[in-house]
C-alpha cells in the first residue's frame, strides 16, 4: 500500500482525498493545514488523522499531495524532497519561477517521483485532439483558438482568507490559476511557444492588489502559426471550455466532452453535434474522472511500473510560459505574483 498525506485542507484538498480514497493501492494517511481545527474537521471527514506540523506528515508518508495555496507549493515541495519522499503538486508548481526551478533540481537530486497536476492530458477529447495533430489528420497546422468561461463569483475570490484574489499568493488570476491547463495543453501538443504576447484586464480590485479575471493571449510556435487565448472568470453559467485547432486539411474542436472534427464523415459530424445538442453531458468526464487516472499513472511510477506521463518539467515550462505572458503584458509585479 502506498501512504499518502494531503497538505491543505480546503476544496480542492477535499477533491483530492476522496479520489485517493478510492484507489485499492492506496491509503489516505492524514493531512495538514494551516488551521488546526479545519484540519480537525478535514481529517474527521476524510477519516484519517490531523496532523500539526508538515514535517510529522511527511515522515508518516510516502507521498505527498500538495494542494495548498499556491505560494506555498515550492516550500513543501521542497521538503517533501529533502525527505525522499514521492510528491504531487496542484498546479502551478509555485508562483516563483526560481523557486519551481528549484523544486526541480531538488526532485532529481533526490531521485523521487514528482509531477503536477495537469489532469487535461488525461480527458479523452484532448488526448483524440493529441493524435489528429500528431496522425497529421489536420494537415498541416495554421492555427489555433483556446475559449475559456469559467465564472468564478465574488465570494469564490474571498474564500478561506482571500488567497485566490491576492497576486502575492495566487500570483495571479485566470491565466495562471485556471488556464495554466490549457497552456499545458497547448506545449503537449505543439511544444515551446517560440513568442509571446498576452494583455490582462478586468481585475478583481479597482487598486493595485488584484488579480485579473480576463486575460487575452497571442502565442507562436515552430513553424509560425498563431494559437489566439481567451481565458475569463467573469460572466454566468453555461461556462465554455474549448479547443479549436485549424490544419490544411480539416479542422477540430476538443472540450470536456467531445472531440469532432471536420475529416469525420459528414454523417459521424451530424450525429455527433445532434448528440450534443440533445443531451450535453453524454460523454462529459468531470475532474474525478480525470485526477483519478492521473493519479493511477503517478502510482504506477511510483511503483515502477511505468514512467510518469505528466513531468515536473512540465509543469515548471507551463509556469514559464504564464510568467512570459504577464511580463508582455505588462503586469505590475504585485499583481503577477513576482517578487520585488
Amino acid at each position: 500500500m502506498i501512504r499518502v498525506g494531503v497538505i491543505g485542507t480546503g476544496k480542492f484538498a477535499s477533491h483530492h482525498a476522496k479520489v485517493w480514497q478510492g484507489i485499492s493501492e492506496v491509503v489516505l494517511i492524514g493531512a495538514c493545514g494551516g488551521d488546526p481545527e479545519r484540519t480537525r474537521a478535514f481529517a474527521e471527514a476524510h477519516g484519517c488523522k490531523a496532523f500539526a506540523h508538515v514535517e510529522d506528515l511527511i515522515d508518516a508518508c510516502d507521498v505527498i499531495d500538495i494542494v495548498s495555496a499556491n505560494d506555498t507549493h515550492g516550500e513543501h515541495a521542497l521538503k517533501a524532497a529533502a525527505a525522499g519522499r514521492h510528491f504531487i503538486v496542484e498546479k502551478p508548481l509555485d508562483i516563483d519561477l526560481e523557486k519551481a526551478r528549484e523544486v526541480c533540481a531538488a526532485a532529481e537530486s533526490a531521485g523521487v517521483v514528482a509531477t503536477v497536476v495537469s489532469n487535461y492530458r488525461y480527458n479523452r477529447a484532448f488526448r483524440a485532439m493529441k493524435v489528429a495533430i500528431e496522425g497529421g489528420d489536420l494537415g498541416q497546422i495554421v492555427g489555433g483558438q483556446v475559449s475559456v468561461l469559467w465564472p468564478r463569483s465574488v465570494e469564490y475570490y474571498a474564500a478561506h482568507g482571500g488567497w485566490r484574489g491576492d497576486p502575492s499568493r495566487a500570483g495571479g488570476g485566470v491565466l495562471i490559476h485556471q488556464c495554466i491547463h490549457h497552456i499545458d495543453l497547448l506545449h503537449w501538443w505543439f511544444g515551446a511557444a517560440e513568442a509571446v504576447h498576452g494583455r490582462a484586464r478586468d481585475w478583481t480590485t479597482d487598486g493595485a492588489d488584484g488579480v485579473e479575471r480576463t486575460f487575452l493571449g497571442h502565442l507562436e510556435f515552430a513553424g509560425g502559426f498563431p494559437v489566439q487565448l481567451f481565458c475569463t472568470t467573469r460572466g454566468g453559467d453555461p461556462s465554455l471550455n474549448r479547443v479549436s485547432v485549424y490544419g490544411t486539411a480539416a479542422f477540430a474542436h476538443a472540450d470536456e466532452q467531445s472531440f469532432v472534427t471536420s475529416g469525420q464523415s459528414r454523417l459521424r459530424r451530424l450525429a455527433a453535434r445532434a448528440a450534443d445538442y440533445l443531451i450535453p453531458r453524454r460523454q462529459a468526464e468531470n475532474s474525478s474522472t480525470l485526477l483519478r487516472r492521473q493519479f493511477i499513472d503517478f502510482t504506477q511510477a511510483v511503483s515502477g511500473d511505468a514512467a510518469m506521463g505528466v513531468t515536473l518539467t512540465d509543469g515548471l515550462r507551463a509556469l514559464e510560459t504564464v510568467r512570459r505572458l504577464y511580463a508582455d503584458a505588462a503586469v505590475p509585479p504585485n499583481r503577477a505574483g513576482e517578487k520585488t
